[in-house]
């Protein structure tokens, strides 16, 4: 059996989770050792069953929690050469134990016990960032976040996947409307920002993802830029997509 679940997921921290064979990965690391410890103890894991972490990219929201995490619990992490080498100011900063790091490269592949990973890259303003397409167990889990566009690469790799962890960031009418600054609006719908509402339903059409056979998640939902009304009208040919709001966990799995 696969386990799965969604940690915590929007612009305060972000954390995700896989499970199998006694063994767990996570996917970037947001929140403080104690909340992540309580998340975890919510899907039923503890710290000491995490095997790894990948790292999505160097945004506090991602890798905040990272540094304490590997002291208390001292496993590989998972992060692109291009992160480290464009962003190397910002990783220094994090003051993690580089004994524990592990880099990858973009397109390229990761084997860690019963996972396979495929690495891919993402279009983001933190340089480096990718995405996971995660193998195990005749599985298939994809997340895509962080993004301000999608390529052929992104769907091939979303095309089939089980579970899908996808960015739907934000209702652009919600973001033009809004007090955010121009600047900060401009970054945020940009090519190097996040995935809107309709970019990602566009996404899902594009694969021809089907929710009675594939198990979908909406991911990193702003929380001044984004409803719950404009995800369902959004998202409403998607009967079954969880909407993954910042203070909620949410579990899944997976059997053969």
């Amino acid at each position: 059996m696969v386990k799965y679940a969604v940690l915590g997921s929007g612009s305060k921290g972000n954390s995700y989770v896989v499970y199998a064979q006694d063994q767990g990965i996570l996917i970037d690391v947001g929140f403080s050792y104690r909340s992540m410890t309580d998340r975890l103890a919510q899907a039923g894991l503890s710290s000491s069953s995490i095997k790894a972490c990948l790292i999505t990219h160097l945004h506090p929201d991602h890798d905040n929690g990272l540094g304490v995490f590997l002291n208390n619990n001292p496993i590989p992490y998972y992060i692109s050469s291009q992160a480290i080498k464009l962003n190397h100011h910002t990783y220094n900063r994090l003051k993690l134990n580089t004994r524990l790091e592990r880099k990858f490269e973009m397109p390229g592949s990761i084997d860690i016990g019963p996972f396979h990973i495929d690495t891919f890259p993402t279009s983001h303003d933190s340089l480096g960032s990718a995405g996971f397409c995660i193998g195990v167990e005749g599985h298939k889990l994809t997340i895509i976040t962080d993004t301000g566009t999608y390529d052929q690469e992104m769907v091939d790799k979303a095309r089939n996947s089980d579970v899908l962890f996808l960015e739907a960031n934000h209702d652009l009418d919600m973001l033009h409307n809004g007090s955010y600054p121009p600047w900060l609006k401009a970054r945020i719908e940009g090519q190097r920002g996040h995935l809107s509402n309709m970019q990602a339903r566009q996404l899902l059409c594009d694969i021809d993802f089907n929710c009675s056979r594939q198990k979908l998640y909406l991911i990193h939902i702003s929380d001044e830029n984004n409803s719950r009304e404009a995800l369902n009208k959004a998202f409403c040919d998607y009967p079954g997509a969880d909407f993954c709001f910042q203070k909620q966990t949410r579990l899944g799995t997976l059997d053969f």
